[in-house]
């Protein structure tokens, strides 16, 4: 069939002329759709070929050439706009440009047209431009002009006469029609405002009273057109009105004017950066997210807010039982706010960083850990090894270390440091979300009550859920603690302990970073701390943990003159431990009684009996697990809530706790044995 295709290449006859190498509409087969042969392409033209219908390349291109409606190009001489002059490739500069036409629609246009569009241009006090008119109807002609200022003039030539007739003219918008009246009632609007601004204001105390400005009865039937709501550009209108006529102005009252956000007054910093005081008493706005348009911070003198008897207020009390969070929250969106509805706002912490504020280095030196004492730094020192030795393997040996009345809270944080890579941000901390307490994300008071862990056993059964850790105690470098003295009373002092550093969350092996911050007393004689062998007992603990961030911050720190050896002592106990233990070890004397007591009979006490029942109901066990717990108290001396957190970590393995059992043994305290 294409035989032929170079011969007909080589005499200059285009491929389309060749008769034989097309197939006719007559002859084709009908589609899978059933189109065959119709007016179109078939019958109608009595079989000919596409060459033959369309003719020679010449015809072809007069025949387009002499279209009437062409495409715009080069040779449409009455248009000369051209979207594909480079290259074929689309020109949208000048597409968008011909979409910017404003279309104005005279009406009463009676006559012809060109004569119209000479007296327009000739009567108008501004030159015009148009770019095109039709006539849609006997009396209505539309232009097309290049801006809305040409647009404009031709809207103020309404009411000329021409043929007779008196032609209107209005701008056709996208979503309505503006008329000459339309303007002429807009500009008596800002002039009723105007008078009403100036009847107004008190020029002895500085201040414009604009309280329900739209039932103003100076504005007459413009008192529908007031609504700051609906209308952004009437409240800049009205801020630069008052610029113009009051620029020392230094209270602004809007209250009752139903505002529900403050868009219309977005302006207001730009003219009028120097006001004091603003009111918002009585309107609608329901969120902080209405008061973000009015830019608080770049109202440098603003001192006094007033934004009661608004639905926001009655949110915040119903949300959070007061309006601490929401005095903060507006302190924080205007810095330099004093009063919030007639309420003293607590000064915001500030840091006199020296004029340089582009320097990149802080002001003073960043310093590692603060001891007050030695005799604080040798208390901070066994605490520290101890408590996170127990977090890290025995948790329940922390019981007496706790005070009976002691609280606990749990705080997670979700944000990873910036300089931390993408593909390092996959932290997971889903683990420690059961006790968060984090304000930014538990906001009901009822929560967050209820997350406040209260009393030793409630906190021992809580930290026991957290995931597994491991501290490396035995490096000072990934730790930076502060710790000193406290006097409460002339004879009572408490230690306030403050330990930042890093953990590995143990069954998924990420690192975590944690600051811990510890209320430490004395321990009682007789109590339960001091008869576990504990010198000291835990009154607050507050933990907060986050995304790894490393020790950048205090890895250079300059030291300070008293300093604590963890790394050295933890190296030292280990080394001593597994040749011979020291006498000062605390669990020395939980391994003495551990050889002694279980080489005879475990004998309880019907207090302790009933102790364990006690603990089973508590714990929901079953008797086949009270049985296990009861047996591995026997073989081991453990108490009961030792020997059921022994076979909770195993899993219930019996076998598996009592060689756990052994391995720790050394590390139970005292009150971990029947006695």
């Amino acid at each position: 069939m294409f035989g032929n295709n170079s011969n007909s290449m080589s005499n200059g006859i285009s491929l389309i002329q060749e008769k034989d190498s097309v197939m006719t509409d007559s002859n084709k087969p009908k589609g899978p759709r059933g189109r065959g042969p119709n007016k179109y392409n078939g019958n109608s033209s009595n079989g000919k070929s596409i060459a033959e219908r369309l003719g020679s390349k010449s015809t072809i291109k007069n025949r387009l050439k002499d279209r009437k409606t062409g495409f715009l190009g080069k040779d449409d001489k009455k248009n000369k706009l051209n979207l594909y002059k480079n290259n074929g490739k689309p020109n949208l500069k000048d597409f968008h440009k011909s979409h910017e036409r404003v279309i104005v629609i005279a009406s009463n246009a009676v006559g012809k047209v060109q004569d119209l569009e000479k007296l327009m241009k000739k009567n108008s006090k501004k030159p015009i431009k148009i770019l095109k008119a039709e006539r849609r109807s006997e009396n209505v002609v539309v232009f097309f002009v290049e801006h809305m200022g040409h647009a404009k003039a031709i809207l103020n030539l309404s009411g000329m006469k021409f043929n007779g007739n008196t032609v209107t003219f209005a701008i056709q918008n996208r979503n309505h029609i503006t008329t000459a009246s339309d303007i002429k009632n807009s500009v008596s609007v800002i002039e009723n405002l105007k008078n009403l601004i100036l009847t107004r204001y008190n020029p002895e105390a500085q201040y414009l009273n604009l309280d329900s400005i739209n039932n103003d009865p100076s504005l007459g039937d413009k008192k529908k057109l007031i609504d700051l709501n609906s209308s952004e550009k009437l409240g800049q209108v009205i801020c630069k009105l008052i610029k113009e006529n009051f620029p020392q102005v230094k209270t602004i009252s809007f209250a009752n004017n139903d505002l529900r956000n403050l868009k219309s007054l977005s302006k207001l910093h730009f003219y009028l950066p120097d006001v004091m005081n603003l009111s918002f008493q009585n309107n609608q706005i329901t969120s902080l997210r209405d008061l973000e348009p009015l830019n608080g911070s770049k109202f440098t003198n603003l001192r006094e807010l007033v934004i009661a008897d608004n639905p926001i207020k009655n949110k915040e009390l119903y949300k959070f039982g007061n309006f601490e969070n929401l005095k903060s929250k507006i302190k924080s969106m205007f810095p330099s706010l004093l009063i919030l509805d007639q309420e003293e706002l607590p000064e915001g912490i500030s840091f006199d960083v020296g004029k340089d504020l582009n320097s990149k280095s802080l002001p003073l030196q960043i310093k590692s850990s603060f001891i007050d004492s030695e005799i604080t730094g040798n208390t901070t020192q066994d605490f520290i090894i101890k408590y996170y030795t127990l977090f890290d393997t025995n948790r329940v040996g922390l019981l007496d270390l706790y005070d009976d009345n002691a609280i606990f809270s749990l705080s997670v944080n979700h944000n990873s440091p910036p300089w931390r890579k993408r593909y390092e941000r996959g932290d997971n901390m889903s683990n420690w979300k059961v006790f968060d307490r984090n304000f930014k994300t538990t906001t009901r008071q009822a929560n967050r009550d209820n997350l406040l862990i209260k009393n030793k056993n409630n906190i021992i059964q809580a930290i026991a859920k957290l995931p597994s850790t491991k501290h490396p105690l035995e490096d000072d470098s990934k730790f930076i603690i502060d710790s000193w003295q406290i006097n409460i009373a002339p004879q009572q002092v408490l230690i306030y302990l403050n330990v930042s550093g890093e953990f590995t969350e143990v069954d998924i092996k990420l690192k975590k970073s944690f600051s811990r911050t510890f209320l430490i007393a004395p321990s009682q004689p007789q109590s339960n701390a001091a008869k576990a062998g504990w010198a000291y007992t835990i009154l607050n603990d507050q933990l907060t943990v986050r995304p790894w961030s490393g020790n950048k911050s205090f890895d250079k720190a300059e030291a300070n003159p008293i300093k604590i050896n963890i790394s050295n002592t933890v190296k030292s106990m280990k080394n001593n431990n597994n040749n011979n233990p020291p006498s000062s070890n605390i669990f020395n004397s939980a391994a003495q009684l551990n050889t002694n007591t279980m080489n005879g009979p475990l004998n309880l006490t019907p207090a302790q009996l009933q102790e364990q029942e006690q603990l089973r109901v508590q714990h929901g066990l079953n008797d086949m697990q009270h049985q296990q717990v009861q047996e591995l108290c026997r073989q081991t001396h453990l108490t009961y809530l030792y020997s059921l957190q022994c076979l909770n970590d195993f899993q219930w393995n019996f076998a598996a706790a009592i060689e756990g059992f052994k391995r720790v043994c050394n590390q139970v305290p005292p009150d971990g044995y029947y006695h």
